[in-house]
């Protein structure tokens, strides 16, 4: 492939000492080869070339040197060519020249340039939401895709997703890609994964940001539906009793050994406490062990004090550790997806620090998942908003408790069944009914459509991240 694009680079400079530079031009421009694309546009404008002067400006503004663009297109604007008014415009629109950008764009629009348009309405939106609505509509009437796409992104949020659909389908016939990512975010949330990995690939052939990691969270979504079970009822499943009894027993002794372990220098629950809580464990009669860097009482303390560093299988009275699994459509949507990668590994890592890297459920070190805790609330049939509320250092295997239904869809429903009975001291019938009354709340969450809300990702963690959609430019 940059043999053939080297060949063409070779046949398309010919060309241009013959005086047909554009083509060229947009390779160069297409590479982000800016130095070579702003030379040949120069050259051929200092030649008298119009063309070649408002290629130059556009990419001048495309590339934020919003001076030159404005040295470039003043004089050629000034002659009234249509395409000089609109780049002129949206210079000083970048510049936030309102008065000036309102000026060289009424009269672009007036030459018939739906760009103009659109631009006018990016302008109104936030000084007059009914004349920006207009210039919209006027610019989608003459088949601007971007003026389309803002449509679509204005119904969605507005809840009108058959209205937002027809926008966004106007756009994508052509091929715009903010359309393209965002009715594919819509046919994903419906489950129409088919619909979605066709309109993510054609956004991410144009480098949409996201798309291609888009496609990926698709995959992942079409793979972990062809491992799932059926799912059925829990008294249906052949959870043999004494296979229970006999994990239950291996828990036991798992826990039985961390107490006895010798690390410790008598049997001990070790305690889930930062270093820096540790004047305050130690004022209580909390012990240190140099070796483990952990905090722990012994067994035979009394346990109220130590509460809040209490593993939770410890504690004398809790809230019982149930499964809270993911509503289907809502899979993959979590923090780490939204956050970066670096500020995500920052969250996690002050989260698992935060209880010295140990489980807050049972107590054991390592292997930790780093667990998003989501309120659910309703707001009225068919929609809701999902509200962070922390996050939590659980170990694997009662992180699989948490998230039920993965773990049958892993083979790991058995034993992740009985740490459910032994973290919360169920019957088996108990924890029969509490499997079964989770799968009956996550179908009818699975049917609602949800917003987020991350007010205490900012309060608590000093994060302030909202979910807005892409604005395609003029």
């Amino acid at each position: 492939m940059d043999d053939d694009i080297n060949t063409a680079k070779e046949y398309f400079e010919k060309a241009a000492k013959q005086g047909h530079k554009e083509s060229l031009c947009n390779i160069y421009d297409q590479e982000h080869a800016y130095p070579k694309a702003e030379d040949i546009y120069l050259r051929a404008f200092q030649k008298g070339d119009i063309d070649a002067g408002i290629n130059l400006g556009i990419l001048y503004c495309k590339n934020n040197i919003l001076i030159k663009a404005e040295e470039i297109l003043k004089p050629l604007a000034k002659r009234g060519i249509p395409k000089a008014l609109l780049c002129l415009g949206e210079t000083y629109r970048k510049i936030k020249n309102i008065e000036k950008a309102k000026f060289y764009l009424k009269l672009a629009s007036e030459q018939g340039l739906s760009e103009a348009l659109y631009g006018l309405g990016l302008i109104y939106w936030d000084e007059d939401k009914d004349k920006a609505l207009r210039y919209y509509n006027a610019a989608a009437e003459k088949n601007n895709r971007s003026a389309q796409t803002m449509l679509g992104i204005l119904h969605f949020e507005s809840g009108d997703i058959k209205t937002a659909r027809y926008y966004y389908n106007l756009a994508i016939q052509q091929n715009e890609p903010v359309a393209l990512y965002n009715l594919a975010s819509i046919e994903a949330d419906e489950g129409n994964y088919t619909q979605a990995k066709t309109l993510y690939k054609r956004a991410a052939e144009q480098d949409f940001p996201g798309a291609k990691a888009k496609l990926k969270w698709i995959e992942s979504v079409e793979s972990f539906r062809m491992s799932s079970v059926v799912i059925s009822p829990i008294t249906e499943r052949s959870y043999d009793e004494q296979d229970i009894n006999g994990y239950i027993q291996i828990i036991k002794n798992e826990i039985k050994n961390s107490k006895k372990n010798s690390i410790f220098s008598e049997p001990a629950i070790p305690l889930c406490s930062s270093f820096d809580a540790k004047e305050i464990v130690k004022k209580l009669g909390a012990k240190w062990c140099s070796n483990e860097k952990t905090w722990f009482i012994p067994i035979h303390f009394t346990r109220e004090p130590f509460d809040k560093f209490l593993p939770l299988i410890y504690k004398k009275n809790f809230i019982p550790f149930l499964p809270t699994m993911v509503p289907q459509n809502l899979w993959f949507k979590n923090l780490r997806a939204f956050l970066s990668k670096s500020s995500w590994n920052e969250l996690r890592h002050a989260c698992y620090k935060a209880s010295n890297y140990r489980c807050i459920v049972c107590g054991q070190k390592g292997n930790l998942h780093c667990d998003e805790v989501w309120n659910y609330e309703m707001i009225n049939q068919g929609k809701g908003i999902v509200h962070f509320e922390r996050l939590s250092p659980l170990c694997a295997r009662c992180h699989r408790v948490k998230h039920f239904g993965k773990a049958e869809a892993d083979n790991l429903g058995l034993e992740t069944f009985t740490r459910l009975l032994f973290i919360n001291d169920f019957t088996i019938e108990e924890g029969k009914r509490v499997i079964e009354d989770a799968y009956k709340r996550w179908g009818y969450l699975s049917q609602v459509n949800w917003k987020f809300d991350f007010t205490k990702l900012g309060e608590d963690y000093n994060i302030f991240l909202e979910i807005t959609y892409a604005i395609p430019g003029i």
